[in-house]
């Protein structure tokens, strides 16, 4: 437990580094960049993180889950890599002209060309990341996430500000990929070039086959959405839809991101000294997690109006109430996300599939019926697909480690408990101070950290398990400072 917290740890102080370089990025795009330039990249990121996910063939999860991998299984791993980066890289470039074409945005072909260029080079750090995840070394990780967004930032902002528009983005993104790959050869050269091996690559390919698309459904759901709006609402409407994500996404991002790699090799370490205590773990993390999403979700939807013109200006009003329909998302994605790195980790990646096919055939649906009638709309969907995809994971759930629906929603009692304590100001507030007024950044300072202190409170009060974990890692620190004093004196 000690070396997760550990990890917990490096990755959360790696993660709020790149939350801190992504809002400002965001701050400085939402006012030089026009809705439909940020539309425009709206559309390619998600796109190529479809390809990096088609790039990397379920090889990243198959080394990371597996009891014993050999030399010979990395060298298969860095193949399939290659190969597939370069059709990949190929057809990107290709299709540029194609994509622009069918949404109506000419700069959109500069932008998927020049981020082309960065598919050819992601293969080379894929093995050596995926062995660091595998034996919990997340200081390495972190520093490779941690320099390249710093170079990112650096790069796009510097050209937006010089007036070179939304291609600006695409050139920070070609000098992430560079320098992630640069400072994994820094980090550990030994496994960045391996000789190719196609033989002995059946048991690989057959994993990597399902888990390939499994995770290519998963990534297809969120691409689709972008090029749903994009086509029939148009990228001016997607950039609208963009910034509403905004604060939903960097929260997940401080959440997801941070803490998604230590749960799948924690559940894969567990998984392979005593599965049956599998469930206890994911219980434990759905507390944690949910017990930072809800009272957020509840935040965010009180305060949305007075936080979207203030970080965003005024020109984003029209994100408001996506901003607050997406927040209830919030309080069901974290148990479909921590799920299936359950089931990948114990190699369940049949089930894994299943549970995805039927997942985004329901999304897909939801979505398409939804988005002829606007963005707002279209976030209830949204919202009601993470609801269907809870339900159905803990169906898949009940037969790999006998965790049933009823097991999860025991996991949202407490959380409920902090996020009524959370919205119990806000209510007042608004009801009895000053109903129907947009905040000054002062007044919502305010009662953003009054919101902080009922959630506080609410931790204690309940002993939640946040408030254990916060607990422990204040008596290490003074149990370290007491042993440091004694040692000086």
């Amino acid at each position: 437990m000690a070396s997760v917290r550990t990890a917990v740890a490096i990755t959360s102080i790696s993660q709020y580094i790149i939350i801190i370089l992504s809002f400002v990025k965001v701050l400085v795009i939402s006012r030089y960049l026009s809705p439909e330039e940020v539309g425009i990249y709206a559309i390619a990121m998600p796109l190529l993180l479809f390809l990096r996910t088609f790039r990397v063939f379920g090889t990243w999860d198959y080394i990371v889950s597996r009891e014993v991998i050999t030399t010979n299984d990395l060298r298969v791993c860095y193949t399939i890599n290659i190969s597939i980066s370069i059709f990949t890289a190929g057809a990107l470039y290709l299709g540029a002209d194609y994509f622009a074409l069918f949404f109506g945005a000419s700069d959109l072909s500069h932008v998927l060309k020049l981020m082309a260029f960065a598919a050819l080079i992601f293969p080379f750090g894929v093995i050596s990341q995926a062995l660091f995840q595998r034996d919990m070394h997340f200081g390495s990780l972190a520093k490779i996430q941690v320099v390249s967004s710093l170079i990112e930032t650096v790069v796009a902002l510097s050209m937006i500000i010089m007036g070179f528009g939304v291609i600006s983005l695409a050139w920070g993104f070609v000098a992430a990929s560079a320098s992630a790959i640069f400072v994994v050869a820094l980090i550990e050269k030994k496994y960045f070039f391996l000789r190719p091996k196609v033989t002995g690559g059946y048991k690989v390919i057959r994993f990597g086959t399902i888990t390939w698309l499994s995770t290519t459904l998963n990534q297809f759901s969120e691409l689709f959405p972008a090029l749903l709006l994009g086509k029939i609402l148009g990228v001016a409407q997607l950039g609208f839809f963009s910034r509403g994500q905004t604060p939903v996404t960097i929260f997940r991002q401080a959440i997801d991101t941070s803490t998604g790699k230590v749960a799948q090799s924690w559940f894969a370490q567990v998984s392979r000294a005593d599965s049956s205590q599998l469930s206890r773990v994911y219980i434990k993390i759905m507390r944690l997690t949910s017990g930072l999403a809800w009272p957020f979700a509840v935040m965010l939807v009180f305060h949305a109006d007075s936080l979207i013109p203030i970080l965003l200006g005024n020109q984003w009003t029209e994100s408001i109430p996506v901003a607050q329909i997406l927040a209830v998302s919030l309080m069901f994605a974290p148990y479909t996300f921590y799920g299936t790195k359950l089931l990948l980790a114990r190699g369940h990646v049949g089930r894994q599939l299943k549970f995805e096919i039927v997942a985004q055939i329901l999304r897909l649906a939801l979505l398409v019926g939804a988005v002829t009638y606007g963005i707002d709309v279209f976030a209830i969907a949204i919202v009601l697909s993470s609801i269907v995809s809870m339900f159905l994971i803990s169906i898949v759930l009940k037969k790999s480690i006998n965790l049933g629906f009823f097991d999860i929603l025991k996991c949202l009692t407490s959380s409920m408990i902090l996020a009524l304590f959370v919205a119990f100001p806000n209510i007042i507030f608004y009801q009895f101070i000053m109903p129907e007024t947009t905040l000054s950044i002062f007044a919502l300072i305010i009662i953003l950290g009054v919101n902080g202190l009922f959630w506080i409170g609410a931790l204690f009060v309940t002993k939640h398990d946040l408030w254990l974990e916060i607990d422990n890692i204040w008596q290490k620190v003074v149990s370290s400072y007491t042993q440091h004093k004694k040692t000086l004196s």
